[in-house]
């Protein structure tokens, strides 16, 4: 279990340096790509080209993690307040509106409570909360009712990503081992990454391409289901990398190390691009929109910050 929570944490989607020089690299069997991607080109200079704006809960103690920019604009995300309990944030029109399931009842100081991750197109809101007994179980939020599901036969449900559609996407447990979920209204199909050891599906698209990563020989990998076609998503050179959005028209978010530095990245049109928070000393992007924004979280050396960029 806490190691899907510290994927919540940072993926949002838990866990570079200032790289002023450009850093793409061309991918050696290049994914497919949906759509021209038209309107916006890769981050240059490390991302130190674009702009940078903090997103930051003023209710928030220990840090804030936003995770997704839905279709009109609202960010979503989850803080944590000074005793260390996680709640949900929705940001819309520069109001910041908590979210926690009323069945949340997680021990105190213990970095658990209400984790939201996504909002589709017709303000339904998708997360999870815990247990007094640590247990994790998802929810969608619909017209202010908190409809909270399980994947039948798992011992915990992490709901991390929705679409406009209303396919959740999300990690269960059986039997000590991490799966991916797909949630449609009359389906839930459990997956896992071919020959890995474990599956964690952190976000999904429009046309149903779901990202997320997996553990194959204690390697960490980022990956792509397009369709049941997957696709491994490595950063070059990265010890580990992890895929935690994809947006409709194919561009993929995550982030990777290099052995000393956790650093974002954007995957477009089969060329990857460092992305770097300025004057941080981690970056962990979340999400991505079509037109390159992107959402996560950067790490100061003292606490977890907000941000949105712009190309």
């Amino acid at each position: 279990m806490l190691r899907a929570v510290s994927v919540a944490c940072a993926a949002v989607l838990a866990f570079l340096t200032l790289s002023m020089a450009a850093s793409s690299h061309a991918v050696a069997a290049p994914l497919t790509h949906q759509g021209s991607g038209a309107g916006h080109t890769l981050p240059a200079s490390g991302g130190q080209n674009g702009s940078w704006a903090p997103l930051n809960d003023p209710k928030a103690a220990v840090g804030t993690w936003p995770s997704r920019i839905a279709a009109n604009g609202d960010v979503v995300g989850m803080y944590y307040d000074k005793t260390y309990n996680a709640h949900g944030f929705v940001l819309r029109n520069g109001n910041w509106m908590t979210l926690d399931d009323p069945q949340a009842n997680p021990p105190p100081g213990v970095l658990l409570g209400t984790f939201a991750f996504a909002e589709s197109s017709n303000g339904d809101v998708a997360g999870y909360f815990n247990t007094r007994n640590y247990e994790a179980h998802a929810f969608v939020l619909h017209n202010g009712t908190y409809n909270n599901f399980e994947v039948k036969g798992s011992w915990n449900t992490w709901a991390f990503d929705m679409n406009d559609q209303g396919t959740v996407v999300g990690t269960c447990t059986r039997n000590a081992t991490y799966y991916g979920f797909v949630k449609t209204a009359t389906t839930t199909t459990v997956f896992g990454y071919p020959g890995a050891d474990e599956t964690q599906a952190l976000g999904v698209n429009n046309n149903g391409a779901v990202v997320g990563y997996y553990f194959l020989h204690g390697v960490q990998h980022g990956f792509l289901d397009n369709g049941g076609k997957f696709s491994a998503i490595n950063y070059p050179h990265a010890l580990w990398t992890v895929a935690s959005g994809v947006a409709d028209n194919g561009d993929v978010t995550g982030y990777y190390s290099d052995g000393a530095v956790t650093h974002g990245f954007v995957l477009h049109a089969g060329s990857y691009a460092q992305l770097d928070a300025q004057g941080a000393a981690e970056t962990m992007p979340a999400g991505i929109t079509s037109a390159g924004k992107v959402v996560g979280s950067d790490y100061s050396g003292h606490t977890w910050n907000g941000f949105m960029y712009s190309p």
